[in-house]
C-alpha cells in the first residue's frame, strides 16, 4: 500500500514539474519570437509526428507550391524525408536544426494533420495553428474536454491551462478542418474551439487526387511512383487491383485477412486464380503497438499477388486505381466514397472493437458496402463482385448519401487558404 502511494505521489510531482518546465520554455520561446517578425506569406507544414511526408498536410503543401506564391516549408524529424524532398528541390528542414527553428518562429501559419508534435509545438507560439486532421472518425475518439476525470476537465477548462501546453495552446489561434456540419458535431468535443474556428472544406488529399493528380505524382516517393506504374501495367493485363487497409487496433492484434496460415494461403491462391492483386498497408500506429508486426510482414511478403506498402507510405495516391476497397473501421472508407467504386466491409472483430474502442456512429447502419465477418464470407462476396458487372448498383445510392452527409463540398485547398488569410 505504501509503495503504491509513493508511486502515485512521485507521478503527481513529475507531472507538476513537467508542466512548470513547459511554462518556462513557453516564456523563453515567446520572448525570442517577439524579436522575429512573422511572415504572412509563409506556411510551415508537418505530418504524423514528423515521421511521414503524407496525408492532408502533404497535399496542401503540394497545392501551395503549385498554385500559389506562398513560401511553403516542410518540417520533419526524419532524415530520409529531408533527403527525399531536398532531392526534389523542395524546401524542407529538420524540426531542430537552426534554420528549421528560425522559420517555425517566423511563419504565420503552422499546419499539421496528426497533432502539434508533427512539427516542434513550442515554436508554434504566436502562429495560427491549423489542424487538418487525418481521417473522418468511424471509431470513437478520446474527448479533449469531456472525459471521465472531473478534476482534469476543470483544469483543462481553465483559461490558464493553455499556458502549460507546448506553444501556448491558445484556442483563439487554433483552427480545425471539418468536412461537414455533421462531422463538426463529432469533432468539436476533441478541441476547445468555437464554431468560428472551424474550416468547412473537403480534405486536401481528396481534392488533389481527384482533380490535380498530375501535380501530385512528382512529389511522391520513388516506391509509390513505381507502384502506380506497375499497377497500370497489371490493369492492362486484365488484373483487378484490390486495396485492403484495416484500421488501428489499440491492443495490437492485427491480422492480414486471417491468422490461420492455411486458410490465408487458400484465400490468396483463389484471388490469384481470379487475377486479383491486393495492395495493403498496416496503419502507421501499428508499429508502436504490435511487437509481431515484422514477423507478420515477412509472412505476407511471400505471396506474389500481394503488394505490401510500408507504414509510412501514403495510400491516398493509390485509391483512384483500386477496383475495390476492403476495410473495417478505417476513415479511408470515406475517402473512397468519392470514386463510387465497390467497398466490402470486413469487421471480423466487431464485437471486440466495440467493447475496447467503440464507434462514433451506428456501425450496423453504416452501409456503403456489404459487411462480411469471416474470410469465407469475404471470398463469397468477392466472387459476387467478380461475376456481377453491375455489383456497384447495389450500394451506389448508399455511397452517394453517406458522401453527401460527410462532405459539404468537393473544394478544399483554396477554401482553407482563403479562410486563413481573412482572419487578420
Amino acid at each position: 500500500m505504501f509503495d503504491k502511494h509513493l508511486k502515485r505521489t512521485i507521478q503527481f510531482f513529475h507531472k507538476i514539474f513537467k508542466k512548470i518546465a513547459i511554462l518556462i520554455i513557453n516564456i523563453i520561446v515567446l520572448f525570442i519570437s517577439l524579436l522575429i517578425k512573422k511572415d504572412d506569406n509563409m506556411y510551415i507544414l508537418g505530418s504524423s509526428l514528423g515521421c511521414r511526408f503524407a496525408d492532408n498536410s502533404m497535399y496542401l503543401y503540394i497545392y501551395l507550391n503549385e498554385f500559389t506564391d506562398k513560401r511553403t516549408i516542410w518540417i520533419t524529424k526524419d532524415i530520409k524525408i529531408k533527403e527525399h524532398l531536398t532531392n526534389k528541390g523542395l524546401e524542407v528542414y529538420s524540426s531542430r536544426e537552426i534554420r528549421g527553428i528560425y522559420y517555425q518562429l517566423k511563419a504565420k501559419y503552422h499546419v499539421v494533420d496528426n497533432g502539434p508534435t508533427d512539427i516542434n509545438p513550442f515554436l508554434s507560439i504566436r502562429a495560427l495553428k491549423v489542424m487538418l486532421w487525418h481521417g473522418i472518425p468511424i471509431k470513437k475518439l478520446p474527448s479533449f474536454i469531456n472525459g471521465k476525470n472531473k478534476i482534469l476537465d476543470l483544469i483543462k477548462n481553465s483559461k490558464y491551462y493553455k499556458l502549460f501546453l507546448p506553444g501556448g495552446g491558445d484556442p483563439k489561434n487554433i483552427f480545425l478542418l471539418s468536412t461537414s456540419q455533421k462531422i463538426t458535431s463529432q469533432m468539436l468535443p476533441l478541441f476547445p474551439l468555437n464554431n468560428e474556428n472551424i474550416i468547412i472544406a473537403n480534405y486536401p488529399r481528396n481534392e488533389m487526387n481527384i482533380y490535380y493528380r498530375a501535380y501530385v505524382k512528382p512529389y511522391l516517393s520513388n516506391s509509390i511512383i513505381l507502384l502506380l506504374k506497375h499497377v497500370q501495367v497489371l490493369k492492362k493485363e486484365g488484373y483487378f487491383i484490390f486495396g485492403y487497409f484495416p484500421t488501428f487496433r489499440d491492443w495490437g492484434e492485427d491480422i492480414f485477412f486471417s491468422n490461420d496460415k492455411e486458410t490465408l494461403k487458400s484465400f490468396l491462391e483463389f484471388l490469384n486464380d481470379c487475377k486479383v492483386v491486393v495492395v495493403t498497408k498496416f496503419h502507421f500506429g501499428v508499429k508502436f503497438r504490435n511487437n509481431e508486426l515484422n514477423n507478420l510482414k515477412n509472412e505476407i511478403s511471400h505471396f506474389e499477388n500481394v503488394i505490401l506498402l510500408e507504414e509510412v507510405d501514403d495510400i491516398n495516391a493509390i485509391l483512384p486505381d483500386l477496383d475495390l476497397l476492403i476495410s473495417d473501421y478505417s476513415g479511408v472508407i470515406y475517402d473512397f466514397l468519392w470514386y463510387e467504386k465497390p467497398i466490402i466491409l470486413y469487421p471480423y472483430d466487431q464485437k471486440k472493437y466495440e467493447e475496447n474502442r467503440g464507434f462514433s456512429l451506428d456501425y450496423d447502419a453504416f452501409n456503403p458496402g456489404k459487411k462480411v465477418y469471416n474470410i469465407f464470407e469475404l471470398k463469397s462476396e468477392i466472387e459476387e463482385f467478380l461475376n456481377n458487372p453491375k455489383y456497384i448498383d447495389n450500394y451506389l445510392k448508399n455511397i452517394q448519401e453517406i458522401r453527401k452527409e460527410t462532405f459539404d463540398t468537393d473544394i478544399s485547398c483554396m477554401q482553407i487558404v482563403e479562410f486563413l488569410e481573412k482572419i487578420y
